[in-house]
């Protein structure tokens, strides 16, 4: 009898610069299938269109309701949705991929509650998480929920994947559990980023001079995403070199927190920002880009931005970005400090990531596919 894998994801899964969880949905069923395996979607409300709707089961809605509100629905809606679903199809593995206190909460009370096996896929340090949250409220809502119980969820989930050798470790200490922690490289869209042959032109195109030094920011304006950060590095170069540009795709994370304002100011005319956009119009801006930045302050995997530029050909430059990032980036693309990239900048120091080996498809599918093979 074909085993029955399960995925419970987040209500939105559309377009964001800041989020990969789409795309890793996408490659994981693709790999499944691939193996022999049914996979149903229990979940996103509001989904990018190549997710397709073979098997994807919706119970509620609550995307459309106030923000207030939706606050309050995540985890509810997400046990009573999984409920509803394991009540009516009982698959063999209940498998987490996104929000872990509310979809992986929901995957472990289910999976106790039915007698299915769970897995929660991770690449959050949400353990430090609210220490670098802007706003206060901000701060105690995750201290007592995204790190509180992320923990349980962890400590309890049957498996728990993150993708790499040093967010395994980790996590098996931050757990204080060695049993059941994998570490196994996410998917990777090799085949939708590609160097550009015709950089100029595609630079003359989206409205920059040949002579002018683009930097890319991809991802959410938050400060658990470094982007405060940005301010003084933005207005620091454009006092050194007017032939500068700033050019950050994303949106806004964390209410009255004032990083926009504060971007804005800092970069006048040589700044502009842009909302979050699908990948096959994203990598335009990696191709034109001269550097991408990157200041994650918590552990995020390899951060996908990363890996999409550096097969883009987009040399990168990460502020102490720890765990995974820092073993994927190297040294050379390293910095410690906001001047030191300031300098990187200015100097034109720039080197590409190096693509490993682990990040072939093929190595990927095959990782996977061992894994469930273990579990199922």
């Amino acid at each position: 009898m074909t085993k029955i894998i399960a995925i419970k994801a987040t209500q939105y899964l559309g377009v964001a610069s800041h989020g990969g969880e789409a795309h890793t949905i996408k490659s994981l069923i693709e790999i499944f299938h691939e193996g022999g395996y049914q996979v149903d979607l229990i979940g996103g409300e509001i989904k990018s269109a190549d997710l397709g709707e073979d098997r994807h089961f919706l119970y509620l809605k609550y995307l459309g309701l106030p923000q207030i509100i939706r606050t309050f629905l995540h985890i509810p809606i997400s046990i009573i949705s999984l409920m509803l679903y394991c009540k009516q199809h009982k698959p063999d593995l209940l498998f987490c991929t996104g929000g872990v206190f509310y979809n992986g909460l929901a995957v472990v009370i289910c999976g106790f509650f039915f007698g299915i096996k769970t897995l929660v896929r991770t690449a959050e340090d949400h353990f430090n998480y609210w220490k670098y949250v802007s706003t206060l409220t901000g701060k105690i809502k995750h201290f007592l929920v995204t790190n509180l119980v992320s923990k349980v969820v962890l400590k309890n989930s049957d498996y728990v994947l993150t993708v790499g050798v040093a967010s395994e470790a980790y996590f098996k200490k931050a757990l204080n559990r060695a049993d059941h922690i994998y570490g196994v490289p996410g998917p990777v869209r090799q085949n939708s980023f590609y160097v550009s042959d015709d950089r100029l032109a595609r630079k003359k195109a989206l409205g920059y001079e040949v002579d002018e030094k683009l930097v890319l920011y991809v991802g959410a304006i938050s400060g658990v995403k470094g982007t405060d950060l940005l301010p003084d590095v933005i207005k620091s170069v454009v006092s050194r070199d007017q032939k500068v540009k700033f050019l950050i795709i994303g949106s806004e994370t964390e209410r009255k927190s004032g990083i926009v304002k504060d971007l804005l100011d800092s970069g006048g005319k040589n700044i502009k920002i842009i909302p979050p956009m699908a990948n096959d119009k994203l990598i335009d801006y990696y191709q034109v880009a001269d550097v991408l930045v990157f200041t994650t302050r918590v552990g995020v995997g390899y951060g996908l931005v990363n890996i999409e530029a550096a097969l883009s050909g987009l040399p990168v430059i990460a502020i102490n970005p720890g765990l995974d990032v820092e073993w994927f980036l190297g040294e050379r693309c390293l910095v410690n400090t906001a001047e030191d990239m300031v300098n990187k900048i200015v100097n034109s120091d720039f080197y590409i990531p190096t693509i490993p080996p682990s990040f072939l498809d093929e190595n990927i599918k095959k990782s996977h596919l061992a894994l469930m093979n273990d579990i199922l």
